[in-house]
Parts: C-alpha cells; structure tokens; sequence
C-alpha cells in the first residue's frame, strides 16, 4: 500500500493550516487560500487511504495529536516539518524562465565536521539544476532566491553559505551553451 503521496497531502494541509491560522488573513491571504486549496485536494483522498497516511504518521512520528479539554488537535513534530521540507527539496523543478543575463552563484565553506550537510547540499543544488564550477562553486542562470533559501535553512548551513549575483563569468561560453542561451 503506498501511503507516501497521501502523508505529504497531510503534511502540507497541516502545514498550511498552521502558516493560515498564524498569519491574519488581512495580512496575507494567499496563506489562506494555499491552505484552502490544499485541503480540497486532501478530501479527494478515500477515506481508508487518509486513515492508513495519518497512522503512518503517527506511527512515524511525524504527527502528534494533542488534547486541550474535548478538543484534539494533530500537529507536526519536528520531523514531520524536517520530511516536509526533505518533500519540498524534492520536489523543486529548475524553473526555466528567460534568462535575465544574470548569474547565480553560490558558494560554500562547509566545515568537515559538517560533511553530511555539505555533501547533501551539494547534491540539492545539483537536484535543481545548478551546475558546478568549482569544488564549493556553483552556478545557475536563473532566479532561485527561494529555492535557495529552503536548502539553505534545510541544510542548515546559513552561515557557511554566500549567494552572488552576477553579470559574467569568465569563460561562460560553457555553460551558456548547458542551459542553451
């Protein structure tokens, strides 16, 4: 039984419910209607398959509910938020909008203590289409501040990290001809 695609419908609803209900609608509404709009889709979910995702996460402990009176509540533990976030990183397409004739270039000194942080980091990048240019050096063509800010924090390697804009590389007639500018 697969109960992955229905756990991340979960994951995100409860996600999303939570960024809606701490943020005041008049405030940013599209918060409210992200988590309206994924609740929709998570009542397109049979009914056995909702109950088997959310034992799963409970099981899993990505979920935990909690009583207040005759009230329960579900809410995401910390590693649900961290395999929201491991989805999330997964699931970000290199975006391939016209190309603004600027570079982003990220670079990174990521101790050796931290190795598995930097390895998986690198690897993210590579996931979404940055390409590398040096050791810690990596390039992309087009605007991922966003994207770069989940792996960053998901990563955790803030301060390790220095994002560049830039107009030229030298010797960019190689990668120019990568992305197919």
């Amino acid at each position: 039984m697969c109960v992955v695609k229905p756990l991340i419908s979960i994951l995100n609803t409860l996600s999303n419910i939570v960024v809606a209900y701490a943020s005041h609608p008049g405030k940013d509404a599209s918060s409210l209607y992200r988590a309206i709009r994924k609740f929709k889709k998570l009542q397109e979910i049979s009914k056995s398959s909702l109950r088997d995702s959310l034992s799963y996460s409970l099981e899993k402990g990505y979920v935990r509910l909690k009583k207040r009176g005759n009230i329960t509540r579900a809410e995401l533990t910390d590693s649900g938020k961290k395999r929201l976030e491991k989805e999330e990183i997964n699931s970000i397409p290199p975006k391939q909008k016209v190309w603004d004739k600027k570079w982003r270039i990220v670079i990174f000194d990521i101790p050796e203590l931290h190795k598995s942080s930097r390895d998986g980091f690198a690897k993210s990048l590579k996931l979404i289409g940055f390409t590398q240019i040096q050791k810690s050096v990596f390039a992309f063509p087009y605007p991922c501040q966003k994207e770069l800010g989940v792996l960053v924090k998901f990563h955790d390697v803030e301060k390790y990290t220095t994002v560049i804009i830039a107009e030229s590389i030298d010797d960019s007639g190689k990668l120019k001809k990568l992305y197919s500018l």
